[in-house]
């Protein structure tokens, strides 16, 4: 089976990976941009992943009533 490219948990670790880097201050100015820019892209794709489960589990509930 293969991994969607954009899975939550891939999304999460290279958000986790982004943070790590812009924290230890080794990039340069224009680098620390781009994955400043990257990592807002990340946030937005895993809200809406967490939303889209999160409809999910409520139709889910309500099917079980």
């Amino acid at each position: 089976m293969v991994k969607p490219i954009d899975s939550y948990e891939s999304m999460n670790t290279e958000l986790e990976e982004i943070i790590q880097l812009l924290q230890s201050g080794d990039l340069s100015l224009d680098d620390a941009v781009k994955k400043y820019e990257r990592s807002n892209e990340l946030i937005f794709k895993l809200e809406k992943h967490l939303e889209s489960v999160q409809n999910k589990i409520t139709k889910i509930k309500a099917n079980l009533k």
